[in-house]
């Protein structure tokens, strides 16, 4: 009987920059075992504590050790992009002048959303970087799979100085969009905000999933 093996990738992520530094990958056998340590059925995507990633590197014999860093757990995925994709990677991308324009959004209430813009607030706070922040309230609220209700949702843009038309525009996009259909111009605009060249957006493109949400 062949034994199925999970993959997953544990990640250091820096509390300055909000991305990861450190990460390595492991196999485990007994999905139930790593389920039990994390106090989650679902492993797609979960933020851990100290004491986590200690029972984690004994248990399946990893080893990441990284002062001042919070630690995060996902399934791993290989990746065929050719090249380096903005995601996790948005603030040090942009203070590198990089990238222009960074967007997350989640309904809310979010304590995701908070974490993933905290490290943000400092560059916001001494001018580097312009923050926008547009909240979408429902009709009514709506109630979430963990009995949670969520009121609406919240979109927090982040951009050079010189390069804020971009959330603008961003909007613009989207509710066009979100009245005509999304299509592979919608992808080629939204590609040019985000700060990707020509060459990787006909790359992803050519190769994307269709089945974008919109």
């Amino acid at each position: 009987m062949v034994t199925e093996l999970h993959w997953f990738v544990l990640r250091a992520v820096s509390r300055e920059w909000g991305c990861p530094i450190l990460e390595t990958r492991f196999a485990v056998s007994d999905l139930a075992k790593l389920q039990s340590i994390c106090d989650q059925d679902d492993l797609d995507y979960i933020r851990l504590d100290a004491e986590e990633v200690s029972e984690i590197a004994a248990a399946f014999d990893v080893a990441l050790i990284c002062d001042g860093c919070d630690y995060d757990l996902a399934r791993w995925k290989p990746s065929v992009v050719p090249y380096l994709i903005h995601t996790n990677f948005e603030l040090p991308l942009m203070l590198d002048g990089r990238k222009p324009l960074a967007v997350f959004w989640d309904a809310y209430p979010s304590e995701i959303l908070d974490y993933m813009t905290a490290p943000f607030a400092p560059y916001v706070s001494n001018g580097q970087i312009v923050s926008r922040i547009i909240e979408r309230p429902l009709p009514q609220p709506k109630r979430g799979p963990t009995g949670v209700y969520f009121y609406g949702t919240t979109i927090a843009y982040f951009a050079m100085p010189d390069e804020v038309w971009r959330i603008d525009a961003y909007e613009r996009l989207y509710d066009e969009a979100a009245a005509s259909g999304w299509n592979d111009q919608f992808e080629r605009r939204l590609g040019h905000l985000y700060g990707y060249t020509e060459s990787q957006i006909d790359w992803w493109i050519a190769n994307r999933d269709n089945s974008r949400p919109r």
